[in-house]
């Protein structure tokens, strides 16, 4: 039943419109971050991540463009939170069928040891830099 409403799920994400004007993204315009390096000041700013991290999501949501993943995450995250983070940009890219960018494959996003951040099954690209993740718990309605 969860794949079922899952994809429905998924299916609204897809159909949202894009609004009319595109430059009107990011923490100066919207209040939401629209990169990594904005999700990194908000989070060093005293902003929760896992308050800022939806914010970053509802922004890409809302535009679904590549740019949201050109700034790679920074030292400033742990390890564990940047391969799960070049997991969420692998694993968005691959769904919104947008490039994926090549900073992702650097081995710093790749854990030596299995890191399970939820209790449930994980993607491929969370699965091969070895995050126990799923994705479903990407979906903001």
């Amino acid at each position: 039943m969860a794949g079922k409403f899952d994809k429905m799920a998924w299916d609204i994400i897809h159909g949202m419109p894009a609004p009319s004007m595109p430059q009107h993204k990011g923490l100066e315009m919207s209040g939401r971050p629209k990169d990594f390096a904005e999700l990194e000041a908000l989070v060093s700013g005293g902003e929760d991540f896992r308050i800022a991290f939806p914010m970053f999501l509802d922004e890409f949501y809302c535009f679904k463009t590549p740019d949201f993943f050109a700034v790679e995450p920074s030292g400033f995250f742990d390890m564990q939170t940047r391969a799960w983070l070049a997991g969420v940009t692998e694993y968005l890219c691959h769904r919104f069928k947008l490039p994926v960018p090549e900073w992702t494959e650097k081995p710093e996003y790749f854990l030596p040891e299995f890191w399970k951040k939820t209790d449930d099954s994980a993607e491929p690209e969370f699965r091969r830099r070895n995050v126990g993740y799923n994705p479903r718990h990407l979906i903001r309605l």
